[in-house]
């Protein structure tokens, strides 16, 4: 494989049935910063489809298997099998309309995320279902980066107190792995908690209370109070 091949977080796998809905999804995980292959978007005029979806498989962290009301198609049952030879991580993803009944038997033994009830009107629930994408496709870099995005929009909306929450567990998550942005993430926390006044000792407080958070819940508790139901 070339160098210059294009990584990707995720491969969506769905029915064209479904084509809509799965675009919503698609442009809200991107715009949080997801790197998805999505063929309506990746797929270039004049190249061969199956050596490039064979590519955009070989090259993706995940798969996300989009299931609708009519369950699977039989393109993506082949999608779904390569992606299992190639040891993938899958993603059931639950569309509105569909029922768990006529999920295929092996999806049944993989945690889904489950999207029957939602309208993505909700900013919360937007941001949740995004970010519970970027933490089960192993992406812990675009973790990091996509909290502290969370953080300065919470900041920039008067949430200074959860803002600076959220860009303090963009930062410990940076560093966690040896990011390079870590030094960059720490300036910023650094700049943010200055503005607010906070001593060092309250940094550390504060850090240390973040940490404890994410473990209980994977910053589920952090979103809702940076963006509640509206």
């Amino acid at each position: 494989m070339s160098n210059r091949e294009k990584r990707y977080d995720a491969f969506l796998n769905y029915s064209y049935s479904d084509i809509e809905s799965v675009e919503l999804i698609a442009q809200k995980i991107s715009d949080l910063g997801g790197n998805i292959w999505f063929d309506k978007w990746s797929m270039v005029a004049g190249v061969n489809w199956r050596l490039s979806l064979e590519r955009a498989l070989d090259n993706s962290n995940a798969i996300l298997v989009f299931i609708g009301p009519n369950s699977i198609s039989p393109r993506q049952r082949l999608e779904l099998y390569a992606g299992l030879d190639r040891k993938k991580k899958i993603i059931p993803i639950l569309l509105p309309g569909s029922n768990w009944d006529d999920v295929p038997s092996p999806l049944k033994e993989i945690q889904c995320i489950d999207l029957r009830q939602s309208d993505f009107d909700s900013a919360r629930e937007k941001f949740e279902k995004a970010m519970e994408l970027r933490q089960q496709i192993g992406d812990r870099a675009g973790e990091a980066s996509t909290w502290h995005h969370f953080g300065f929009i919470a900041w920039h909306h008067g949430k200074i107190e959860v803002g600076l929450r959220l860009i303090a567990l963009g930062y410990q998550i940076f560093a966690s792995i040896g990011h390079s942005d870590a030094n960059v993430a720490f300036m910023n926390l650094c700049a943010a908690a200055s503005q607010v006044s906070l001593s060092q000792e309250q940094l550390d407080a504060l850090q240390k209370e973040v940490t404890q958070s994410y473990e209980r819940d994977s910053g589920r508790s952090l979103i809702q109070a940076a963006f509640p139901e509206a």
